[in-house]
């Protein structure tokens, strides 16, 4: 059954519902961006994963090669290349600097929160939107992770907002399935896959594999179109995984990507 539930005990006409989630997305775009923003370069990069992964972003720049990760005085095949990417796209942008490099891990949590909070302000209402919104952007982890240059918010940004747009393709309207947000969904995975790893697809997989046990609403497989959403996928997070799974190239401890990323790590 698609979520509806209002605060007063009556179920909100899908116009309402459609406003009061574009009105909450503002706000928490606004309030993501008060949280996140300020000082956001005003501590040196303390936490030695910061350092690390700048680096790498950095020697992307130096090296012009944006395809294989370099650290130092070899490869760097620990973790996937996207939040290199964006590391290395906002220091283009704005500089070598901790605000650069911090910048798309804060950007992607504002992101997040307010898809999150569209999700579920459409599905239930504004304010249960607004709360779950609040919650989410002060909790400390999520906070900390927003402010801080490491995979783990694009990972869990991403994720986050692959989920929200598939909860609206999914369950606004039981009889249409909205293909925008649906695509959309698939592309957020892709990308939380390009950000972490196999807990990109694997993580989602499970939760709505466990909302089918629970709900006995199998036919979701049907309306998930998985075919075209799934060429999407790997149109987008599988060329840089194969690239590198044949790349021939030692990191310093003499392993290649194969078995430095998908064996030991």
């Amino acid at each position: 059954m698609p979520l509806t539930a209002s605060g007063n005990g009556s179920t909100a006409s899908y116009k309402d519902r459609l406003l009061a989630g574009e009105f909450n997305l503002y706000l928490v775009i606004l309030l993501g961006a008060f949280l996140y923003l300020p000082f956001l370069g005003s501590v040196g990069l303390w936490d030695p994963w910061e350092t690390h992964y700048g680096e790498v972003a950095r020697e992307m720049m130096v090296r012009g090669d944006y395809v294989k990760p370099y650290w130092e005085s070899g490869f760097f095949f620990s973790k996937p290349v996207l939040s290199f990417w964006l590391e290395a796209a906002s220091m283009h942008l704005f500089g070598v600097t901790e605000w650069g490099i911090r910048l798309p891990a804060a950007l992607i949590a504002i992101m997040a929160l307010a898809l999150m909070c569209l999700a579920v302000s459409r599905l239930i209402n504004r304010r249960v939107g607004l709360f779950a919104a609040f919650i989410m952007a002060t909790s400390p982890q999520f906070f900390f992770l927003a402010k801080q240059a490491v995979t783990d918010m694009p990972f869990v940004g991403l994720l986050t907002s692959g989920i929200s747009c598939f909860m609206i393709a999914f369950f606004e309207d039981e009889k249409e399935i909205k293909p925008g947000w649906l695509y959309g969904g698939y592309a957020f995975i892709a990308l939380a896959t390009l950000a972490k790893g196999l807990l990109g697809f694997l993580l989602p997989g499970a939760i709505f594999f466990l909302y089918m046990v629970l709900s006995n609403d199998w036919a979701l497989l049907k309306r998930a179109k998985l075919f075209s959403g799934l060429i999407l996928f790997f149109l987008i997070a599988a060329p840089w995984y194969v690239y590198m799974s044949l790349f021939s190239g030692r990191d310093t401890e003499g392993k290649s990507f194969f078995q430095r990323f998908w064996i030991h790590d």
